[in-house]
């Protein structure tokens, strides 16, 4: 049996991912991949098979993933043609490797073919491309992370704005921590039952964003409103 392959242990959800991962498998069955050796250096100390990849550039990432059967690809932190080719790439190197399935960490709005957002554009063609192959795949379709919208209010409690401007309207949200999705991450890349899967992770309940400011504002005292943009 090969190993399993974690991309982006250096990242936010990555790393978060990598210490389920750590709970659920035998450090000799594991590779983690990551921009900087620095940023792989404690991994390698606990005996983990580590490897310095850069998406961007195909050169070596066959090289990398050699040896494993699964792979999660956790999706960049950059969006437009440079996220797609980036992971086209990895896509690539993974059939090159012979992996035989990819954990892929996209959006809710993958499924939609009229949401014209740029996120949506990149998630669904990642999502393409690997069905267009003979991979196994699980598509973990993560809601938005709740820690975004926490931060960015904090932001405004900090700066003493009375007011954060949006143009979300009263479309609702089934928000999610980023924890829970790095746990689906690893739970996922663990399994041996899912084949060619398409999993929703969401919160459990759907939120307008003046139903999250109301609860922002009576955890904090605050009392934020909200402004609707077109």
């Amino acid at each position: 049996m090969g190993k399993l392959l974690l991309t982006g242990v250096d990242g936010n959800l990555g790393q978060l991912a990598a210490d389920v991962l750590l709970t659920l498998e035998p450090v000799e069955n594991l590779i983690f991949c990551g921009y900087s050796e620095e940023s792989l250096k404690k991994y390698a100390e606990k005996g983990i098979e580590t490897h310095v990849t850069n998406f961007n550039n195909p050169d070596g990432l066959a090289e990398a993933f050699k040896g494993a059967d699964a792979l999660a690809l956790i999706s960049m932190p950059f969006v437009g043609a440079k996220r797609q080719n980036a992971h086209k790439n990895a896509v690539d190197a993974a059939k090159a490797a012979g992996v035989k399935q990819i954990i892929y960490t996209s959006v809710l709005s993958a499924a939609h073919p009229f949401n014209p957002s740029i996120e949506n554009v990149d998630h669904s063609y990642t999502e393409a491309i690997i069905q267009n192959t003979s991979l196994d795949y699980i598509f973990l379709r993560n809601s938005l992370f709740v820690e975004a919208f926490t931060s960015d209010y904090l932001r405004a409690v900090e700066a003493k704005e009375t007011t954060i401007s949006k143009n979300m309207g009263d479309g609702r949200v089934w928000f999610i921590s980023r924890k829970d999705c790095a746990y689906a991450a690893a739970c996922a890349l663990n399994n041996h039952l899912l084949h060619r899967a398409v999993l929703n992770i969401n919160g459990l309940e759907p939120l307008s964003y003046e139903d999250f400011l109301a609860i922002g504002n009576k955890a904090t005292g605050n009392h934020i409103t909200y402004t609707r943009l077109t």
